[in-house]
């Protein structure tokens, strides 16, 4: 997901700002994730899919994916916001009120199994 967002946010030149309670990460694979020491943010993940909408047709978009047998996990999980000089293109609003900045993976993710 990191990437698309950083690929995103190069070609619209726009900030891609995440809410991380809004991210929809099942228990399970943030329990795996943990473990491993590995950010479920960065990695390849099949059957997802990010949608880019004009905010006034989000919610409307959001009930038609849902009223969808496999749409009940979709959610709004952000916003497009201006890209200021020297700030970072891609960040996640925090639980606790901060902002951390989602850098571009420098290496090879986890090989797909498929």
């Amino acid at each position: 997901m990191v990437t698309v967002c950083h690929e995103v946010s190069d070609r619209s030149g726009a900030r891609v700002v995440l809410v991380e309670d809004q991210l929809p990460v099942r228990r399970e694979v943030a329990g795996v994730c943990d473990l491993l020491g590995l950010d479920p943010l960065a990695l390849a993940c099949e059957g997802r899919m990010l949608v880019w909408v004009a905010g006034e047709h989000a919610q409307q978009l959001l009930d038609v994916m849902r009223a969808h047998p496999r749409g009940e996990g979709a959610a709004i999980i952000g916003s497009m916001r201006e890209l200021e000089a020297g700030t970072p293109p891609v960040v996640m609003n925090t639980r606790v009120g901060g902002e951390r900045p989602l850098d571009l993976l420098s290496g090879l993710d986890l090989p797909r199994i498929c």
